[in-house]
C-alpha cells in the first residue's frame, strides 16, 4: 500500500484556461499526481497504462488531496484520490517494479 498527498495550487498555470472564475483541476493534472507520486516513492516503477479511471467530483485548487494505491494482483494496483470531504477520482493502473 502506498499513500501520499498533493495539492494544485491556485497558481498553477493550466487553471487560468480551465473554467475561468470558477477553476477546477482538469483530470489529467490529478492523474500527473498519482504517477509522480507512485514514482518519487518507487524510482524504478513503470505505470504501463492506466486501464481504468472515474472522476467523481471535481477538484478546486489548494485542496488537499489523499491517495491511496493498493495491490490487487501482480500487475495491476487500485487508486483513489480523495479530500477530507469527498472521492474525486478512482481507478486501476498496470505497475512493474514496484512493492506497494
Amino acid at each position: 500500500m502506498l499513500i501520499f498527498d498533493f495539492s494544485i495550487p491556485f497558481s498553477h498555470p493550466c487553471l487560468a484556461g480551465h473554467f475561468p472564475g470558477n477553476a477546477v483541476v482538469p483530470g489529467v493534472i490529478i492523474l500527473d499526481e498519482v504517477m509522480q507520486g507512485i514514482a518519487s516513492t518507487y524510482p524504478s516503477a513503470r505505470i504501463k497504462n492506466i486501464s481504468e479511471v472515474k472522476f467523481l467530483n471535481p477538484l478546486k485548487p489548494d485542496i488537499l488531496v489523499h491517495v491511496n494505491v493498493t495491490k490487487k494482483n501482480e500487475e495491476v494496483s487500485n487508486f483513489t484520490c480523495e479530500t477530507s470531504e469527498c472521492l474525486i477520482a478512482k481507478g486501476s493502473l498496470r505497475l512493474q517494479g514496484a512493492q506497494l
